[in-house]
């Protein structure tokens, strides 16, 4: 991959035009749902309003009297909140994958697709069970083994989305392979938004919610890039920039699938199978190879040097 950083992103930013808003509604369900289930926070909440509702009705729909403190602590009943989380994480971070694959393929993204993939859990569980699993592991050599082991995980996700028919450990063995000598250009492109980051600091941690629409558009970008799609894409005559409106030429779902034994090649359109890597007859004008000899001679076989003339003799006997 030859991209900078700043082109994927501008890509992103072309795909998000028109889209931001249902984009950043995406964005916002997933992140309210896998922060008040991991939390455990919806239970606890729920519990105080209750409470807050009896103390409410005894006054008499007054707030005088003894004041009511909400007590919000940690309850063993609380765990529900993240054995949820734990649960409907995988169809979700799938799901969101799914999403921001259909806004980098002009592909008519809709809210459901956050949900879509809960038709394939055992599949997406599978998935986020073993990428924590594999990435605790590495971390327990190092924090930066850790890091690594995350990056080269980290396309999982997207070939699930495209290919729920695969399994979940063929998924992180294509992501690893994918990967390969990419894991620097992604860990570039994530320290990209190094300004972003600070800036939703200093909002207290609200204005991630609008950043995150643009870094997993980005990520997308990423994915079409590492894959061979945007290759794929070139040779059909499509512009992965997005720059000329949309033509409908995009297949549903990305319509790729990884070649036979679950590797991909690196950023090559082979790493795919739904489109054939244009052959040679598009090089030569419809031939199969390259023309050969008899079309430089009129339809006439060139003459080898045991061939005469047409009446059959050799040249030893002229």
């Amino acid at each position: 991959m030859n991209l900078s950083s700043s082109t994927l992103k501008n890509r992103a930013k072309i795909k998000l035009q028109g889209l931001y808003g249902q984009s950043l509604v995406v964005s916002l369900i997933y992140t309210c749902i896998f922060s008040l289930c991991s939390s455990g926070s919806f239970v606890s909440v729920f519990r105080s309003g209750m409470s807050f509702g009896e103390h409410f009705a005894a006054s008499g729909g007054s707030f005088e009297g003894e004041p009511f403190n909400i007590n919000v602590s940690y309850s063993p009943f609380s765990s529900i909140g993240s054995l949820a989380m734990f649960l409907l994480a995988g169809p979700l971070m799938v799901g969101l994958s799914h999403y921001f694959l259909h806004l980098a393929d002009r592909n008519n993204p809709q809210i459901n697709d956050l949900f879509g993939h809960f038709k394939n859990f055992g599949n997406t569980f599978v998935l986020y069970l073993l990428t924590i699993i594999f990435t605790f592991l590495w971390s327990l050599l190092f924090l930066i083994p850790g890091i690594i082991a995350g990056i080269s995980y980290s396309m999982a996700p997207f070939i699930l989305a495209e290919h729920p028919e695969i399994k979940a450990s063929d998924a992180i063995k294509m992501s690893k392979d994918m990967m390969k000598g990419h894991k620097g250009e992604y860990f570039v492109l994530q320290l990209s938004f190094i300004g972003w980051y600070l800036l939703c600091i200093l909002t207290v941690g609200i204005g991630f919610i609008f950043l995150s629409p643009y870094v997993s558009a980005a990520e997308a970008e990423f994915f079409n890039e590492v894959s061979g799609k945007n290759v794929e894409k070139l040779n059909r005559g499509i512009d992965p920039n997005g720059d000329a409106p949309f033509n409908g030429d995009a297949p549903a779902g990305g319509g790729f699938a990884p070649q036979q034994g679950g590797e991909y090649a690196q950023a090559q359109p082979r790493g795919y199978t739904g489109y054939a890597q244009p052959q040679q007859p598009q090089d030569f004008g419809g031939y199969a190879q390259q023309p050969q000899q008899p079309q430089d001679f009129g339809g006439y076989a060139q003459p080898d040097s045991a061939a005469g003339s047409d009446d059959g003799r050799s040249d030893n006997n002229l």
